[in-house]
């Protein structure tokens, strides 16, 4: 038995009258009792009970044992519980990026309330028009569109997001109607899709940084 069993043990010999209300609180037989207490002050060189036929009670030694016993077998159990507290909560930064209509759309309201049930976790959220490259490693998660390019990727289908063709009236009066996204050699035209084709056709880069954190 290591020495904090030791202390639980002599906790609950302390708190009773006999070795066999000891016993029976324990589930062990009685000589069990007996001989871990015996043996628990052979251990310590010291006598820490008096027994008698009718009750026990504690030596000097046995109540600084027990007293300085308590202390440490409270901080045990705070240590303990404080460790589980801390794995049900989420800890750490956490950093996402996404494209920005579909973030702004659908990411983050969902990441708000995310970040308000693990106050301890720090989110970062960043959107942006230019479409993320898989060797980035400045982010832990990625919400792209369509499959992934690499299949050492892990993906999760999230949702649909219907796309729109489109094309400025002025090119349709002397182009014929794109059939495709893909626009045909020497055209100027720019198809856009998704909600970020406002950015996205103007020709610049534009991104914006969401963060949470305590």
């Amino acid at each position: 038995m290591s020495a904090i069993d030791d202390l639980s043990f002599f906790q609950q010999v302390a708190a009773h009258a006999s070795l066999t209300e000891v016993a029976r609180q324990l589930g062990l037989s009685l000589p069990a009792v007996s001989k871990r207490l015996s043996q628990l002050e052979t251990r310590l060189g010291a006598q820490l009970v008096q027994r008698t036929t009718r009750r026990l009670s504690l030596t000097a030694e046995g109540t600084l044992y027990l007293e300085g016993g308590r202390p440490i077998l409270r901080q045990l159990e705070e240590l303990e519980n404080a460790l589980d507290r801390r794995h049900a909560e989420l800890h750490g930064r956490l950093r996402i990026n996404a494209t920005l209509g579909f973030g702004r759309r659908h990411l983050a309201a969902v990441v708000s309330s995310f970040a308000h049930q693990h106050p301890a976790l720090e989110l970062q959220l960043e959107l942006s028009s230019e479409p993320l490259g898989f060797a980035d490693d400045r982010f832990d998660l990625a919400v792209c569109m369509g499959p992934p390019p690499d299949s050492r990727l892990v993906a999760v289908r999230l949702l649909d997001n219907p796309r729109a063709l489109c094309a400025a009236p002025a090119y349709l009066q002397g182009h014929p109607a794109p059939q495709r996204p893909k626009t045909s050699p020497g055209t100027t035209a720019s198809c856009c899709a998704s909600s970020a084709a406002t950015t996205r056709c103007g020709a610049s880069s534009a991104a914006a940084r969401y963060t949470r954190t305590r």
